[in-house]
């Protein structure tokens, strides 16, 4: 409905009016979503938020113009027996213990997020996926430094459970097919 720049603009000099435009795209996005939530294949919805980065809004502002739209998505798609997952794009460090109040069945995360703090923010609480960065080591790596990689994500999450190991992001189409077999491995190691 609007741009970036409009919408970042809209947040500082209309904040009311800009409330009142993602209230109307959340009942936008519910009407669309609720008819496909019938399903019965359907486990689930994802959410993304690439406006909602912290590399573009603050935690203040992710507070008011973000979290209770997404809040209020996932608590109507639990109410119908479903799962959500939410994904912010960037880096989400300074608004997980908000991810947490959410609470998404699964938070996906990119690359440029510790995994260890996020560990301390959502483990127990919230399921976590990434965040390895779908450019770099994945997308021009050798396979083994796509396994060391990959090792590294596991052992900073650790041993403590609700995490999987994905792409931060969205898939490159020209990765070469070697670097796919060797992340893919990992779930034999």
């Amino acid at each position: 409905i609007l741009g970036m720049e409009e919408m970042m603009m809209a947040m500082l000099e209309e904040p009311e009016e800009m409330q009142q435009l993602l209230k109307f795209c959340n009942e936008l996005i519910w009407a669309y979503l609720r008819p496909i939530m019938d399903h019965p294949n359907l486990a689930g919805i994802n959410l993304s938020e690439p406006a909602a980065s912290g590399d573009l809004i603050s935690p203040e502002t992710f507070a008011t113009f973000a979290a209770p739209f997404q809040k209020d998505l996932v608590e109507r798609t639990r109410a119908l027996g479903k799962k959500s997952m939410l994904h912010i794009c960037g880096d989400s460090s300074a608004v997980l213990d908000q991810v947490a109040e959410i609470a998404p069945d699964i938070f996906s995360l990119e690359a440029k997020v510790d995994l260890a703090q996020a560990r301390e923010a959502l483990g127990g609480k919230v399921c976590v996926t990434g965040n390895l960065a779908p450019t770099g080591t994945f997308r021009s790596g050798s396979p083994q430094e796509v396994v060391a990689e990959a090792t590294e994500a596991l052992a900073a999450w650790g041993d403590a459970g609700g995490f999987i190991l994905s792409l931060g992001c969205d898939f490159p189409k020209d990765v070469p097919y070697e670097n796919i077999q060797a992340l893919m491995s990992l779930k034999e190691a």
